[in-house]
């Protein structure tokens, strides 16, 4: 099977992986909190937290939410206005 990669600032995502990213980081606390969760945005969001992209919230007694943010790596990474304009089109492609 072959997937396409586009290249962003020297990371690879897929085109939904870069879908993802994006909407994250348009939101204003750089959230992403489903109701539901496809199959294949679980398989990017776990591709992002493996990135080092965004990671996961947990609740004070230690429980995983079904919530993520970015990582303030990536946010420093996404100030390059070149990065963040790589990303966007590719999102609205």
């Amino acid at each position: 099977m072959s997937v396409t990669l586009y290249s962003v600032g020297e990371e690879d995502f897929t085109p939904q992986e870069a879908k993802l990213f994006a909407e994250i980081s348009k939101d204003p606390d750089h959230t992403y909190a489903p109701d539901n969760v496809s199959e294949s945005t679980q398989l990017s969001i776990d591709m992002l937290v493996l990135g080092g992209f965004i990671e996961r919230f947990r609740s004070p007694d230690g429980q995983w939410l079904d919530a993520w943010t970015m990582t303030s790596e990536a946010i420093a990474w996404m100030e390059d206005s070149t990065t963040r304009a790589e990303l966007e089109s590719l999102a609205n492609a």
